[in-house]
């Protein structure tokens, strides 16, 4: 049975203990992942036949994500297969490859900024240190690249950071409470590079949750004047 690395996204021994499963359990997680990038598919087309103009950078970053997770998903059932020479069980098949500036991916809308980590955020408590510095580097190091290639300037106004964290069971014993889910640290990245401070009269937060076919994080951050227009009402 392949063994996945997922040290970069994986942090909790909760999640680690979940992510190693049977040939079975990996066909079918591959089959979700892959029937959520072409739902997610079939939406930017749809703005695209309609001209939804607003929608579509938006629809279309969601759609890149997913049709990369269901790559990776493919490729955890099929590459020990095509291995030669090896033992299913003896291969250790790494998904993490991504660089640490690539970590995040970025979309910048007009002065809107969206931002999707391939994981959800750490666990209050729940990682070493060690493991934290681990994600704070790839945070800062993804900023770095964005922020330099894009000329992004710091905010001036009062902006919106909107936190929405996907979970892959509607289940309300497995979605986390927002306050165990530790924001500060993104938050405090983030300030480094786009805010000229993160207290309350620059910065406000919204904490949302969505399902998926898998865990992840998206984070919008808006200016005030804005923040309607990324929010379904009602979005609690």
């Amino acid at each position: 049975m392949p063994k996945l690395d997922l040290k970069p996204y994986q942090g909790t021994s909760e999640r680690m203990e979940n992510s190693v499963s049977s040939l079975a359990d990996d066909v079918a997680e591959c089959i979700k992942k892959t029937d959520e990038f072409s739902r997610l598919q079939g939406n930017v087309l749809d703005d695209l036949s309609k001209g939804n103009a607003s929608r579509l950078r938006y629809n279309s970053l969601k759609a890149l994500v997913a049709g990369e997770e269901a790559v990776r998903g493919f490729r955890a059932v099929v590459e020990p297969v095509l291995m030669s020479g090896r033992k299913d069980e003896d291969i250790d098949f790494d998904i993490s490859s991504v660089s640490n500036a690539d970590y995040l991916m970025f979309e910048q809308y007009e002065d809107t900024i969206i931002i999707i980590m391939p994981d959800l955020l750490p666990y209050k408590n729940g990682e070493r240190k060690e493991d934290r510095n681990y994600l704070r580097e790839k945070y800062v190091a993804s900023f770095t690249k964005f922020v330099n290639e894009n000329q992004i300037p710091r905010y001036k106004e009062r902006v919106v950071i909107i936190y929405t964290n996907y979970f892959i069971s509607s289940d309300v014993s497995r979605i986390k409470d927002d306050d165990n889910l530790d924001s500060k640290m993104m938050t405090d990245v983030i300030n480094m590079f786009l805010l000229h401070d993160d207290n309350p009269t620059r910065c406000s937060k919204i904490f949302r949750y969505e399902i998926s076919s898998y865990r992840h994080t998206e984070i919008i951050i808006t200016p005030l004047s804005k923040v309607i227009d990324y929010l379904d009402i009602p979005f609690l």
